[in-house]
């Protein structure tokens, strides 16, 4: 994963289309495990395996970036898609966000190229 490691400065906007994600009902119903084909540049297609909330966080990211800050601990299952199984996603940090009030955010997005091959598991 990815971390651009200064905020942007004050002013910048996240994405348009990034999400807030405040339950696991804002994310994809589809917890029965998939397998997802992931390309990157410079490296070797590759299958993964991956299910429950993991795979909730990896729809919603393939749909849109989505904000870190969650009660639904996102970043849990961001790390382990990026440690266990080699997803490169970046968060990148903003200051100021007017709908919270926090004075600094991430938004993470999915740089790998995913996509989905099979539901039901493991071939």
């Amino acid at each position: 994963m990815r971390t651009t490691s200064r905020p942007k400065h004050e002013g910048e906007r996240p994405p348009m289309n990034a999400r807030r994600i405040s339950r696991w009902d804002d994310t994809p119903r589809t917890t029965d495990y998939a397998v997802y084909h992931v390309h990157e540049d410079g490296k070797a297609p590759r299958d993964i395996c991956v299910g429950r909330n993991t795979r909730r966080v990896l729809e919603a990211l393939r749909r849109s970036p989505i904000y870190s800050a969650s009660v639904c601990r996102l970043s849990d299952q961001v790390l382990l898609l990026r440690d266990q199984h080699g997803v490169d996603i970046d968060c990148t940090l903003y200051r100021a966000d007017p709908d919270t009030g926090r004075e600094r955010f991430g938004v993470y997005t999915l740089l790998s190229r995913v996509e989905r091959i099979k539901v039901g598991g493991a071939t």
